[in-house]
């Protein structure tokens, strides 16, 4: 049975590289990745120095669509080129590395990335065919503007500046990076953040419509009534609270403008 096993899932790999899973390899001389309305639904740091992306879900063109394209290719309204194989024009500018995708029609594919932990990543996606966004394992800065994405960050320590217009943010802190502050937002989701109960820690914490749930200790710069007054001129709802923990530490800005804010220990 054992054996079985093996070989079925031998042969399940074997079948997802020949229907459409393909690969591309490069090694980064550049600190920075920036990738723009690239379908990315996972990102995985790890101790390398390559970056290893997979397109789990390329198109296949059908035998005659092949036929007829050979000897041309692909035109892009922006002039960038699919120099990687698998949908993504990759160069790079100044310090960065930057990948964009090149074909409308791979809006729906699936890209996985493993890159050298300690790389900087911005992440730009505004496309309402946005996957949902997973990133683990990162020791670098982390910058994130997604409109329709739900972000997931696990094992990160940031500064990170992360920003989704109708996604659910949620992030686990391995640690608070104390050198720069951290930021993050949903304008129309819920953010959720795990940090360790040790964290030396600052925090801003604001929302307009929903309200804010913690288990830290964290000792609140409370509002006396006249300030109450004038934050609350036009509304009687929402909540900004201040305050810091284990005697404050680098700031932690978090907002979410028509959802909660959950803030718990490890």
């Amino acid at each position: 049975m054992k054996l079985f096993n093996l070989l079925y899932i031998i042969a399940g790999v074997l079948l997802c590289n020949t229907l459409g899973a393909q690969r591309y390899t490069f090694t980064p001389n550049k600190n920075v990745l920036f990738l723009t309305d690239v379908n990315i639904i996972e990102v995985k740091g790890y101790e390398g120095s390559e970056i290893m992306i997979v397109n789990n879900d390329l198109k296949n063109e059908d035998d005659d669509d092949k036929d007829r394209m050979k000897g041309l290719k692909k035109l892009n309204p922006y002039g960038l080129s699919d120099n990687s194989g698998i949908g993504l024009s990759i160069s790079e500018e100044n310090d960065r590395i930057i990948l964009t995708q090149t074909d409308n029609s791979l809006l729906e594919g699936e890209y996985e990335m493993k890159i050298p932990y300690n790389l900087d990543v911005y992440i730009e996606n505004t496309s309402a065919h946005a996957d949902d966004l997973h990133m683990e394992g990162l020791a670098g800065e982390i910058v994130l503007s997604v409109h329709y994405s739900d972000v997931s960050l696990e094992n990160v320590t940031g500064p990170m500046s992360v920003k989704s217009v109708y996604g659910d943010v949620n992030v686990v802190f391995d640690q608070l990076n104390q050198n720069s502050p951290s930021d993050i937002q949903s304008v129309y989701g819920f953010v959720d953040v795990s940090i360790p109960s040790s964290t030396k820690a600052d925090f801003d914490l604001e929302t307009i419509y929903g309200e804010i749930f913690s288990n830290l200790d964290i000792k609140i710069n409370a509002l006396d009534m006249e300030q109450k007054k004038k934050k609350n001129t036009c509304y009687d709802y929402g909540s900004t609270i201040s305050g810091a923990m284990n005697g404050g530490g680098e700031v932690l800005y978090i907002k979410a403008n028509h959802d909660n804010i959950y803030l718990r220990k490890l």
